[in-house]
């Protein structure tokens, strides 16, 4: 009997264990519709911000806030009401003229850089390769959540025929094209074959219908063949916005009408994820390393950055930000205003073992962290009620009926002026050995000052073959390691906190705004 009440009760464990675990993964969001146009409308309060954000967790007196969309998050600290978000909420205020590049740039969680089979290196951003593609997916895990991030084209292929029958482009495109300038443009993109054209001659058409042996039964338009993928982009998003008929279904029909055989590479796409979970000392963001996907057979990742706006403070207010080079060193924001500056520094100083040493000049970061402090100076509204009379009840003295009187309230609202200090620091407690810890002054870019963390998951080095061999020309050869990082990267973020605030909320322990906090 009592082995059978043992089995029963480690049955009903298990039963528990993996219950909660499946209501912990439960799928939050997908596909989130846009709140607002977040390239052009900026928040003019944190609270504003704040109010546009979903709740998520509330624990360890902490809440976390996410935008579906976007992928940004919020942590409050609950007794003080201080808010630390993932990236500036004022990014996209109409004061602030930043080209849509930079704004898109300021709202990413996520930096992702690598090269491409023909080893130029370039960046993706997260904002403008996941949020606009509706590519972030939220999902509930214990003491957290999971932000799920997929970077870059879904669909090898772009909606651009490339060979095309001359009456289906004039017809199915350029006919539903109302703006003349996007018409002119993509017309420009393709030169039209015609074996019936009386400008040609023979010669002229033998070669063609040679090149194109379609042209012996038809006319047809082919696609410059040197355009570039920013062009080839720029005419996908025409045609998706003029011709919402023309899909994946037409463009084969269209190829397979002319005979065209698609020679599209597949494009640069990257899978990964950023876990955010409450503890008592506030936020910890933990990247998987061995759940980031992509194509390593046609490209090399050179590096992730994680929240490399979290905590940015602005050049127009007092603050600074502290950067663990030698004893430490601090950049004043407002001293640097509208100077464009950064500052890189891998941890623990350079490895000697690489062909070329970079940075061997500056002090070594010795210890995982960083942070910034600021003061923010701004109007809030404090909203009264004063009860001027109570409610009661009575009793209707021609029906019996009772009858409920509500309170008399009068609200009165207030504008007072708030001087708030708020920062945080912020501790890598995996990974830290491939981190690069790196300053950036937006100056003429943008406003903010922001320090952050990006990780190496393969370390390679690049070789001059013509220091060892004879060649024609300065050609490099890129080693990588052959052993792959498959553990997490993980950021502990920590809240300073302004001492009136710390006071009024009764906190008798807590780190005060400043570089010993």
């Amino acid at each position: 009997m009592r082995k059978s009440v043992r089995f029963i009760s480690a049955l009903l464990t298990v039963l528990m264990v993996v219950t909660s675990v499946s209501i912990g993964s439960v799928f939050t969001a997908s596909a989130a519709t846009q709140a607002y146009d977040y390239l052009t409308t900026g928040m003019t309060s944190q609270q504003a911000k704040l109010e546009t954000m979903t709740l998520m967790k509330s624990q360890y007196g902490y809440n976390l806030y996410c935008d579906a969309y976007t992928g940004e998050v919020a942590i409050e600290k609950i007794a003080t009401g201080q808010i630390l978000f993932s990236n500036p909420y004022d990014a996209s205020s109409s004061e602030m003229a930043y080209a849509d590049s930079t704004r898109q740039k300021l709202l990413s969680q996520i930096f992702i850089e690598y090269e491409d089979s023909d080893g130029t290196t370039k960046t993706m951003y997260s904002y403008e390769e996941a949020s606009e593609r509706d590519q972030i997916i939220v999902k509930n895990i214990k003491n957290g959540i999971r932000i799920e991030y997929t970077m870059g084209r879904q669909e090898a292929r772009r909606l651009v025929p490339r060979m095309i029958q001359k009456e289906r482009l004039e017809t199915q495109i350029l006919d539903k094209i109302d703006s003349e300038y996007e018409h002119n443009r993509l017309y420009n993109f393709y030169v039209l074959m015609d074996p019936n054209d009386e400008t040609k001659s023979e010669r002229a058409i033998a070669e063609m219908q040679a090149k194109y042996p379609i042209t012996t039964k038809m006319a047809v338009y082919v696609y410059d063949s040197n355009a570039t993928d920013v062009e080839l982009d720029w005419c996908e998003k025409v045609i998706q916005t003029y011709c919402p008929d023309y899909t994946y279904e037409s463009l084969d029909e269209d190829h397979a009408l002319t005979g065209y055989e698609g020679t599209d590479t597949s494009p640069p796409l990257f899978r990964l994820a950023l876990e955010y979970t409450l503890d008592e000392d506030g936020l910890s963001v933990r990247l998987p390393a061995n759940g980031i996907r992509y194509d390593d057979t046609t490209y090399t990742l050179l590096s992730v950055t994680v929240l490399p706006y979290m905590g940015a403070i602005s050049s127009l207010n007092d603050g600074y930000t502290f950067m663990p080079d030698g004893s430490g060193t601090l950049f004043t924001a407002s001293e640097l205003d509208g100077v464009t500056w950064n500052r890189t520094g891998q941890m623990y100083g350079p490895d000697y073992a690489y062909q070329e040493i970079t940075g061997e000049h500056q002090e070594t970061l010795t210890v995982p962290v960083w942070g910034a402090v600021q003061t923010l100076n701004y109007t809030k509204t404090l909203t009264t009620e004063t009860v001027l009379e109570e409610a009661y009840t009575t009793v209707d003295e021609e029906t019996g009926e009772t009858i409920e009187v509500p309170a008399v309230i009068e609200t009165t609202t207030e504008k007072i002026d708030v001087t708030e200090n708020k920062g945080y620091v912020a501790i890598i407690t995996e990974g830290d050995s491939l981190a690069t810890i790196k300053y950036e002054n937006g100056g003429t870019l943008h406003k903010y000052a922001a320090i952050y963390a990006s990780f190496c998951p393969r370390p390679s080095d690049e070789y001059n073959l013509s220091e060892a061999i004879s060649a024609a020309s300065n050609t490099t050869w890129r080693v990588e390691s052959s052993r792959k990082y498959v553990d997490s990267y993980r950021i502990k973020y920590i809240m300073l906190d302004d001492a009136d605030m710390a006071a009024d909320a009764g906190l008798e322990t807590y780190y005060p705004t400043s570089y010993f906090g």
